[in-house]
């Protein structure tokens, strides 16, 4: 075969040679360059359709690294919401369970029952109510603030104004028949300008008041404002209560849902909602929180820090 197609080239060349003024070497040559840049171009054209193929071949795991990734995540927020979804149903029937069960004994043993059992009964039945009540407040607080936090309206806010605000609306709610005072120190600073959402902000201060206050059966709790300039540029907001304090390995974990510090986990005040609502809010305001106890005295200091306003001053 090969002797074949030198044998055809040979007389090829012969004819262009005696029909035209080339000599029979150039005429080779030229064939031989010829056939080198259609070899060429035919491998050019192999790599190209070489390399179309791999870019589609790796466009293709790239989706799929994608659809697996978007997998796990949905995935690991449906074991959360399921996760959710358990201890919400169980600490409301359990809290629903043991309402029911006392009133119906009481009901049913009404007459047997003397004023000191009556009572102890019906102030049990009413700390559940409270109990269920704070709770389910928590949870809707906690579900809105996960509905309405990518489209919140972020303004200029004076915490000087919003926590003197709340510690009024928290001493008509909750001081009214306890000896504890709040005493809120920030020395000459009457404009602390942070850029936040008002509610948000709000219900963060509430939280701490009303978490203090629970703790808190009879003293002081004293509220420090003060501006910083470590890692953040911003004003601190510490809340110093004096009540039962917290283990000092549990100070990170009770930001986290429905944990409760071991202090109170066999209490019936909390709900391990409302300092993981705070933590939510401080991080969407591009700050930090975290807990400490207080050095020798009772009590727990919660403190957070969100960045100062650019146009703020002292």
């Amino acid at each position: 075969m090969l002797n074949t197609i030198m044998n055809v080239s040979e007389k090829f060349c012969r004819f262009l040679s005696d029909t035209t003024n080339i000599s029979l070497d150039n005429i080779q040559l030229i064939l031989i360059c010829s056939a080198l840049l259609v070899i060429i171009f035919y491998f050019i054209y192999k790599v190209k359709l070489l390399l179309i193929k791999v870019r589609r071949e790796f466009q293709t795991e790239v989706h799929v690294v994608e659809l697996k990734n978007k997998l796990l995540r949905i995935e690991e927020e449906l074991k959360s919401k399921t996760a959710i979804f358990n201890y919400t149903n169980h600490e409301i029937r359990t809290i629903i369970h043991g309402i029911s069960g006392l009133s119906q004994f009481i009901s049913e043993n009404w007459g047997l029952l003397d004023d000191a059992e009556l009572r102890k009964h019906i102030n049990s039945i009413s700390e559940n109510s409270i109990r269920l009540k704070n709770f389910m407040d928590e949870l809707l607080d906690l579900l809105k603030f996960n509905i309405d936090k990518n489209r919140a309206n972020f303004v200029e806010i004076n915490l000087v104004n919003s926590v003197n605000q709340v510690i009024e609306q928290c001493k008509k709610l909750f001081l009214f028949n306890k000896d504890v005072k709040i005493i809120f120190n920030h020395g000459e600073i009457r404009k602390a300008i942070i850029y936040g959402n008002t509610i948000m902000i709000d219900q963060l201060l509430f939280n701490l008041f009303t978490n203090a206050i629970k703790y808190t059966n009879q003293g002081f709790i004293n509220v420090n404002l003060s501006f910083v300039n470590d890692d953040i540029l911003g004003w601190k907001v510490s809340i110093s209560d004096e009540g039962i304090g917290i283990e000092d390995d549990e100070l990170k974990s009770i930001f986290e849902l429905f944990v409760r510090g071991s202090r109170t986990s066999h209490g019936s005040i909390g709900t391990g909602l409302g300092l993981n609502l705070c933590n939510e809010i401080v991080l969407n305001h591009k700050g930090t929180i975290w807990a400490e106890n207080n050095n020798g005295k009772k009590g727990a200091t919660f403190n957070f820090i969100i960045t100062i306003f650019q146009d703020s001053s002292v």
